[in-house]
């Protein structure tokens, strides 16, 4: 073997030390397959096709670190349930809880819960504006009751509150609940 090849053998096996010994032992001996027999030019040239030791190893430290479940999961779960499910079961107050809960929560960042509220408080403006402008009389108090108002305008904040549940849900799953 090459001078460099062994050179950065001995490289790839310092930088693969915190490396269980069996996927060390694998990943030394697959390199010094590819180097086997090449000359200094040859070499060098496939070392620069596979890269610093240390990139090799931080992929493969990192291929091989056991996923741990976000302790944030039971509590993001249960919070996203109750957006979705909350005004629905208790009009105003389930929303209500359902953002506060999704707002204590790691599994979102800042952005996604700002962005739930302004959302839904954009949907219950909305709402407002729309009873007191079509509503004779302009009674804005029918809010407070959704289900006895002959409106369906009215279920909108809590729908927009559902939706976003929803999608805080499906976000917080595809990344696997960290946050």
């Amino acid at each position: 073997m090459s001078e460099r090849g062994d050179s950065y053998l001995t490289e790839l096996d310092r930088a693969l030390a915190g490396a269980p010994p069996g996927l060390r032992a694998d990943i030394v001996a697959g390199v010094r397959e590819e180097l086997d027999g090449l000359g200094e030019a040859e070499a060098s040239s496939r070392i620069a096709d596979l890269g610093e030791p240390e990139f090799i190893a931080a992929a493969a430290l990192s291929a091989s670190a056991p996923v741990q479940p976000s302790p944030h999961r039971a509590t993001g779960l249960v919070a996203a349930l109750v957006m979705i499910v909350g005004p629905f079961v208790l009009p105003v107050i389930g929303g209500v809880v359902g953002l506060a809960w999704v707002s204590f929560s790691r599994a979102w960042t800042p952005r996604e819960k700002g962005a739930a509220w302004v959302i839904t408080g954009a949907a219950v403006v909305v709402t407002v504006i729309f009873v007191a402008l079509f509503t004779p009389g302009g009674s804005v108090g029918r809010l407070l009751v959704p289900f006895s108002s002959t409106r369906p305008v009215v279920l909108l904040p809590g729908l927009v509150i559902a939706i976003a549940g929803v999608v805080l849900l499906v976000r917080a799953s595809r990344r696997g609940w960290r946050g």
